[in-house]
């Protein structure tokens, strides 16, 4: 057992064998002499009941049948027995080497030929992976059985083979000692290369992803190790290292990296092919394959690969056939890269229906075709890894000249934004001064308008003035029973005052429109603004205005411009008697309210009218600058008086609120905040 670990260990390191020559020491001492040939030699007999023993074959010699040195039984669970006849003409040692070296049982005796032989005359030599290690023989990695020939005597030797957990083949070989020890050198050094450059293409092909993100490269890796996986499991290497001590274990293996390496492999295939965007059918029966090398891994992990495996090696032979016609197919479509896809898979469709065949019982074909597989793998892998690479370096090639389009196109870009930035600049710069020049003759507008207003109001104060007094004396000199002449002289006294106010209002209102719309505050009563406001209302409007207090807001303070609040105050009156006349008086009701309410912390302002109404989609909008509602164009206005109102309000940190329903009324309320004693 020793002597196999040691041979196995050697065989992974690529070979370096010559210091453990795995040869009995007697044996290279002997002359090197050649062993008989075995042509003519080999006899088979098969047992469907796996019953007989040497004794019952050493008793029937007619029941066997000429046989050649190679023989293919396929998946069977039949028993084979070997026999073979070497007479020597000449001392001599030689290895018979029985292959392949992955049977379950094999039990193998010897003997020199004499009359009536029994079983006790033979030396029995036991092997196959359902058993441990054995010490008679030369390696784990190799099924071969010593053999010395005595000049003039007959060496026989009968073969039992027993297999069941994959298809039975048997190749004989009887060489001479040094010979064989050379010969398996040679074998181990071409496995171990082939294991170890599986491996590196494995490596090369992960790298690849690390480049280029595709699935493919991932899925090649894990079909090219899954292939060298089989191998090691077949050569021997998994049974010596791994499964020593577990009979079944080495067919399991073997069996789980089948089935999945189909799965793998298939996988690989089609993300190299590209059959989703070939045909949808194409990818479907792809992703069938790809099932039942799923379905495998339990069935072999459950002991049942036998009954299974026909199934996936008809499965894989299909699909090695289906993808050497598929690339054959598209090979023109995708340059140099395509025509070496068509030459892998045209390898390995070759070297699968070659295996394939063989395992399958085909027995014409020489037993090395069994690997022919692992040959066309590897050659598959180079070719596919080499044509990865070209495509890798063709999309680099092609990245790099994207790269360059695309910063040639960024820069052309940056430059046409950066022109129309500047044109954009030049136009904004043009806008700001056009803006800048029509604001200043606004503002001078504005000031010429403010300027006109106070020369009016100065120029009506003295006359109005004059006119008042006039009519004042005129007042005191009428008899006190002349009521017609005094209610003449009260009417005169009114509209004066009336001119007064309205001239004194529009110049407010002209300066709030202005720059010198900055608020002068003040704590004030709340009651007694509103009330002054009223006055000035009644003055300019009429004594059609109800006016209610809350007890609560008596005597309540705000912080405000008193001016500024009575204006406030006197728009939302004018308005509401506005817009209101015509509906009070047909409905026998006061037209206007000014109402001083009281909420915790804030004195409240409205002014509720029974008018026309605003309609729902314009309450947001009365507020703004020139803004009026289409029910309101009958009505002589400009649309400040409500923007003027919300400015103002503002000023004051206040709440502008409006609720109104169309023919019924509107209520304005204005809420200020309650202001402690000074």
């Amino acid at each position: 057992m020793i002597c196999a670990a040691i041979d196995s260990l050697v065989a992974l390191l690529f070979g370096f064998f010559l210091v453990v020559s795995p040869v009995r020491a007697d044996a290279i001492d002997e002359p090197r002499l050649d062993p008989p040939s075995l042509d003519g030699r080999v006899s088979v007999l098969r047992d469907p009941e796996r019953a007989l023993d040497l004794a019952q074959v050493l008793a029937m010699p007619e029941a066997f049948r000429p046989a050649r040195l190679s023989e293919n039984f396929g998946y069977t669970k039949d028993g084979v027995w070997l026999r073979i006849v070497l007479p020597a003409v000449q001392d001599a040692r030689g290895v018979l080497v029985i292959q392949p070296n992955f049977m379950d049982y094999l039990d193998v005796y010897v003997a020199s030929e004499r009359h009536r032989m029994t079983a006790a005359d033979f030396e029995i030599f036991s092997m196959g992976d359902h058993r441990s290690l054995s010490d008679k023989g030369f390696s784990g990695l190799i099924d071969a059985v010593p053999l010395k020939f005595v000049a003039g005597e007959t060496t026989v030797v009968y073969v039992n083979i027993r297999n069941g957990n994959s298809s039975t083949q048997v190749s004989l070989g009887l060489f001479q000692t040094d010979a064989f020890v050379y010969r398996r050198l040679a074998y181990l050094l071409i496995y171990g290369a082939w294991a170890g450059g599986m491996i590196a293409l494995a490596l090369v092909q992960l790298f690849f992803y690390y480049f280029d993100r595709q699935i493919r490269y991932p899925l090649l890796a894990l079909s090219t190790i899954s292939i060298a996986a089989i191998y090691v499991g077949n050569l021997g290497f998994s049974r010596v290292f791994l499964f020593s001590g577990w009979i079944e274990g080495n067919d399991i293996f073997i069996g789980v990296n089948a089935w999945w390496g189909l799965a793998a492999s298939v996988l690989a295939a089609s993300a190299i092919i590209e059959t989703k965007a070939k045909s949808a059918l194409l990818h479907r029966v792809y992703m069938s394959a790809v099932a039942i090398g799923i379905i495998g891994v339990p069935v072999a992990l459950a002991g049942g690969n036998f009954a299974f495996a026909p199934i996936g090696t008809s499965v894989s032979f299909v699909m090695a056939l289906l993808n050497m016609a598929v690339v054959i197919r598209y090979a023109g479509q995708d340059g140099t890269a395509g025509q070496l896809r068509a030459v892998a898979y045209s390898l390995t469709g070759v070297g699968a229906a070659l295996t394939m065949m063989q395992k399958l019982g085909v027995n014409w074909l020489p037993f090395y075709t069994l690997h022919a597989y692992g040959a066309a793998s590897l050659l598959q892998a180079i070719i596919l890894t080499g044509a990865l690479a070209m495509r890798l370096r063709d999309s680099e090639g092609l990245n790099k000249s994207m790269q360059a389009t695309a910063l040639f196109t960024a820069l052309n870009a940056e430059k046409r934004a950066a022109r129309i930035v500047e044109e954009r600049t030049e136009e904004l710069v043009r806008a700001r001064h056009v803006a800048e020049d029509r604001l200043r003759a606004e503002l001078e507008s504005q000031s010429r308008q403010i300027q006109f207003f106070e020369a009016v109001s100065h120029q009506y104060r003295t006359p109005l003035a004059v006119i008042r007094s006039n009519v004042d004396s005129i007042g005191l000199t009428l008899p006190a029973a002349d009521t017609k002449n005094r209610d003449r002289v009260k009417r005169v006294r009114r509209a004066v005052a009336r001119l007064v106010e309205v001239v004194e209002i529009n110049l407010s209102r002209s300066q709030y429109q202005g720059n010198t719309f900055q608020p002068v505050m003040a704590v004030v009563e709340a009651q007694s603004v509103a009330e002054a406001a009223l006055r000035r209302a009644e003055d300019l409007l009429g004594n059609q205005i109800c006016f209610e207090c809350d007890p609560k807001a008596a005597g309540a303070l705000i912080e405000a411009d008193s001016e500024m609040l009575e204006l406030a105050i006197v728009n939302l009156l004018e308005n509401a008697m506005k817009y209101s006349s015509g509906i009070a008086l047909a409905k026998n009701m006061d037209r206007v309210l000014l109402r001083l309410a009281h909420e915790p912390g804030r004195v409240v302002i409205e002014v509720v009218d029974n008018g026309i109404g605003i309609p729902p989609e314009a309450i947001n909008w009365v507020m703004e600058n020139g803004y009026r509602g289409e029910n309101a164009r009958h009505a002589e206005g400009s649309g400040l008086g409500l923007y003027m109102v919300a400015r103002i309000v503002e000023a004051h940190a206040g709440e502008l609120q409006i609720e109104s329903a169309l023919g019924v009324g509107t209520q304005v309320s204005i809420r200020l905040a309650q202001a402690s004693p000074p």
